[in-house]
């Protein structure tokens, strides 16, 4: 991000918010569609390669309400899912 920040001359933390705002987008327009979204899929529709930083962005929307997490009986963090708690509350954020 910062050669794109000497490039374009943006601020980096003004890109680090645009690049979670459309990932948020992502994620919402596939849960518009699909009931359930998992790390996994997350980090193929959003482009995020990073296990770990998916994780933290599903726990900061899961800890804003805008996600519920739906933990797996296996409790195996490849089995949590996550669903929109409420469509209108992540089309606002």
């Amino acid at each position: 991000m910062e050669l794109i920040s000497k490039i374009l001359n943006i601020p980096e933390e003004t890109q680090t918010i645009e690049f979670k705002r459309l990932n948020g987008e992502k994620i919402r327009k596939y849960l518009e569609k699909n009931k359930y979204i998992n790390n996994k899929i997350a980090r193929s529709i959003t482009g995020v390669i990073q296990l770990h930083v998916m994780s933290r962005f599903l726990k900061k929307w899961t800890g804003k309400g805008l996600l519920l997490k739906i933990e797996a009986k296996s409790k195996s963090p490849r089995d949590t899912k996550y669903k929109l708690s409420n469509i209108d509350e992540m089309k606002n954020s």
